[in-house]
């Protein structure tokens, strides 16, 4: 007999074969009791992991005295002899209660493992964990303090940006089911999301109550949970970190300590600081209303005194930051525009130095590296690491988006858009500004001409910045005059868009053929820019589009020097198609994003 055959024979003469079934049914039970309960109990994430570390112990220890003690028939307990010493009748002894034991673990175990382990043909896949967090109802009477609600929704949402294994729509993809009249299910369908959690919130004095339901969105009514929380204000941040992991563990997420720790991280502990910068959020969202320019200084004062109050307080410093980036990309004045973006990188690096978790302040200064300094480079690695810390934040995303536009990759602006299209499930629709400018990169002016037919027949009220610019340059490369210049009216009619009506007039005039028109434009830009700032890039636009080489380079090279961020529209307009394969517009693209420290 070998050695092998010996030693399995010793096991089961020691019962150490027959130990290990019956520990490995009875700890197979012992984590099916203790799954079932540690969600209903609220047990800590630590509990499941500790069982399974215990039962491990505990298996190293049955085995080895096991290997060492034996159970007499007749009862005792006795060291078990060397084999050498044990007589053939001795070793036959065995006891019965032995066997039945045996025998049972042994089906204990194949029952279990079928039920858990070998997929049964009627089991129902776990749905996708994806979810929408709807706009919270404010229960004051105030609507004034709508902000406040808002403001906990967001702290919610932030929390499940962080969560990897999530799927999460972001709030701009929700907003229009504030008011909602349709039914949960109808909601979930639009957004593609399996789950969706709604509330309501009211802050009284010192107090605050927040009432939260999470729902199976595919069947109406089908609630997981719903909760009420009564707590003080002071306590509202462990309130929103608890509602987002108590959703993750509904949905079965998984949360690392990391990612539990930055959840758990206080914002502020200055209650007043934190109202501000709540106030600050709200200003920064109406200012997207019209573009409005009062509403974003307005944020910026709100947040400014949020800073006052807590000089460490990382969101405050983001939101500033954020506020002044989106002034610098509104405002026509230069040196403004300069300043602004100044102020905006100074404010969101001062955010990343006092929380180098904050994956929002990544994204935006993102922004202003590629807007402002040109550094693409540096621009990728701040969205890397934004969507590191939160891969769920959509605008990470956006911002990726943009950036692939501006560099003119139509290949990995298309990766983008699919990627998008996760979080934002309408942005690959046809009438889309994401769809749109990836057509607009890949140059397909006729399939724009076609989705403008289709889906913008009023060109003067249905369009927005971004739209305008793409239609208009199709319907100029089409040679549809006529729909080009009810989008020229559009321009001149529309606040935003006024300050581009004379670069559009220009275009117009000079495709139609009409060059003294067009050179009539030229000279009134001229005399404007003795009094206001003219964008060199409008006039390279206008040269290119009169095919007037050398005035075009030059007007190029000056935009080059004064670092217009404007220049990093040139995808915007055709006019310069026939001229980007030419070595010296190549170098201008080169240059166009090479950081300014490095000029």
């Amino acid at each position: 007999m070998n050695k092998i055959s010996q030693f399995w024979q010793e096991l089961k003469r020691r019962k150490v074969v027959r130990v290990i079934t019956v520990y490995a049914a009875a700890a197979f039970v012992i984590l099916e009791l203790a799954s079932i309960i540690a969600e209903p109990l609220k047990l800590p994430e630590w509990f499941l992991p500790m069982v399974i570390v215990l039962l491990c112990i505990g298996f190293i220890i049955a085995t080895i005295l096991s290997w060492i003690y034996d159970i007499k028939p007749e009862g005792g307990i006795v060291k078990t002899q060397p084999a050498h010493k044990v007589t053939k009748e001795v070793g036959r002894v065995t006891s019965s209660s032995w066997k039945i034991a045996s025998y049972i673990s042994f089906v204990v175990i194949i029952g279990l493992i079928v039920l858990n382990i070998i997929p049964r043909s009627n089991a129902k896949e776990a749905p996708e964990m994806s979810i929408a967090v709807l706009p919270f109802k404010s229960l004051s009477d105030d609507q004034e303090k709508q902000y406040l609600a808002d403001g906990v929704m967001e702290a919610i949402l932030y929390h499940l940006y962080k969560i990897a294994d999530l799927r999460v729509i972001p709030s701009a993809s929700v907003e229009k089911y504030r008011d909602r009249t349709k039914t949960l299910s109808e909601i979930a369908r639009e957004l593609n999301v399996n789950y969706i959690l709604d509330g309501s919130f009211q802050k009284y004095e010192d107090q605050a109550k927040l009432i939260v339901r999470l729902s199976y969105g595919k069947e109406e009514e089908d609630n997981i949970w719903a909760d009420e929380y009564d707590r003080d204000w002071s306590d509202i941040f462990s309130v929103q970190s608890e509602v987002a992991q108590k959703v993750a563990f509904a949905l079965q997420s998984v949360i690392s300590p990391e990612v539990k720790k930055r959840i758990e991280a206080l914002p502020t502990e200055n209650m007043e600081a934190y109202d501000l910068y709540l106030k600050g959020n709200e200003s920064y969202s109406r200012s997207w209303d019209n573009f409005d320019l009062n509403k974003l200084e307005e944020s910026i004062e709100y947040y400014q005194k949020a800073i006052n109050l807590d000089e460490r307080f990382s969101f405050a410093y983001t939101g500033i930051g954020r506020s002044y980036w989106f002034s610098a990309y509104l405002t026509e004045i230069q040196l403004n525009k300069s300043e602004f973006y100044r102020k905006s990188k100074q404010y969101l690096e001062k955010a990343i130095s006092l929380d180098p978790d904050n994956g929002w302040a990544y994204a935006e200064l993102a922004v202003v590296l590629h807007n402002w300094d040109w550094d693409s480079e540096a621009a990728k690695e701040n969205l890397e690491k934004a969507i590191e810390l939160m891969p769920n934040d959509g605008s990470a995303y956006i911002h990726s988006f943009w950036l692939e536009f501006y560099l003119g990759d139509s290949i990995q602006l298309k990766k983008k858009l699919e990627d998008l299209e996760e979080f934002y499930p309408n942005a690959g629709n046809p009438s889309s500004n994401n769809y749109l400018l990836l057509l607009q990169c890949q140059n397909k002016y006729s399939e724009l001409v076609s989705i403008a037919s289709e889906h913008f027949n009023d060109l003067n009220a249905s369009l927005n910045p971004v739209i305008s610019k793409v239609l208009f340059d199709a319907f100029l490369h089409e040679k549809e005059f006529e729909k080009a210049t009810l989008v020229l009216k559009y321009v001149k009619d529309n606040v935003w868009n006024k300050s581009n009506y004379h670069l559009f007039k220009a275009l117009l005039h000079a495709k139609k053929g009409d060059q003294k028109s067009a050179m009539q434009v030229l000279d009134s830009l001229n005399i404007s820019s003795e009094v206001e700032f003219v964008p060199n890039f409008w006039y390279a636009a206008i040269y290119a589009s009169l095919e007037e080489k050398d005035s075009m380079y030059e007007s190029l090279n000056n935009a080059l020097n004064n670092r217009e961020s404007g220049l990093h529209n040139i995808n915007f307009y055709s006019a310069f198609n026939n001229f980007k394969e030419e070595p010296r517009f190549q170098e201008i693209v080169r240059k166009m994003w090479i950081p300014k420290d490095d000029h």
